[in-house]
């Protein structure tokens, strides 16, 4: 019985190396729906994030979708489909990420005393007629700027990133403390964000982003065969 699972062991590696080796004009018959699937899906994840989001703001957000789908392709976690499909589903996935990244550290600039400003005496824009204006100031009270504190700006996307690769660091570190917390201050940071966004559209932006990606799987050749 145990020599029956050893090869039975033996098998599912072999396959499972066979998989990971396999050249890449053979991953278009490892895939588990045509390229075109995931080439649809990706173009109505773009067309609702660009609804949901906006345009991005920030070359952070590339930068990122960049290094994400590079670390995708290498460790095959999805599969490079094969000609003519190869270049436009990366181009395709590359934008996905793109509006994903806009998603989670689109924050951009903030100007969070903007609100905080002085009353002051200042000419008055409507010149006044009578003879009461031969006596008296054309004045009234004007509000004014806080010089140094109402214009003064954050970048809201740096502080994002910053906590974003904190995060991953902590889960591939397998620090699960350290990941959850700034999870959590990234989740905060990124409130008032989130509630700019029209989740009308985000909503079917994050599952079509999500069927994207895990058609592109190993998983979902797995499944399909079971």
């Amino acid at each position: 019985m145990s020599d029956e699972q050893d090869i039975n062991t033996r098998l599912a590696n072999l396959e499972q190396l066979v998989i990971k080796t396999v050249g890449q004009d053979g991953a278009q018959s490892l895939q588990p729906v045509h390229p075109a699937i995931p080439a649809g899906l990706a173009i109505a994840a773009i067309a609702t994030g660009y609804l949901g989001l906006g345009l991005p703001q920030h070359y952070y957000q590339p930068v990122f979708a960049g290094l994400i789908l590079a670390l995708l392709y290498h460790r095959q976690s999805i599969y490079m489909s094969a000609q003519p499909w190869r270049w436009p589903l990366v181009v395709l996935n590359f934008a996905v990420l793109v509006f994903l990244m806009k998603f989670l550290i689109g924050g951009g600039i903030a100007h969070p005393f903007s609100w905080l400003q002085v009353p002051g005496l200042g000419a008055a824009d409507v010149t006044r007629e009578g003879w009461s204006s031969w006596f008296t100031p054309n004045l009234e009270i004007k509000w004014g700027d806080v010089s140094g504190i109402t214009r003064w700006q954050i970048d809201i996307t740096l502080v994002q990133s910053l906590f974003l690769v904190f995060t991953l660091a902590g889960v591939l570190m397998r620090f699960q403390v350290f990941a959850s917390m700034t999870a959590l201050l990234l989740l905060i940071i990124s409130i008032p964000t989130l509630l700019q966004f029209n989740w009308q559209w985000v909503i079917w932006f994050l599952v079509a982003t999500t069927v994207c990606f895990y058609v592109q799987t190993g998983k979902a050749v797995e499944t399909l065969k079971s």
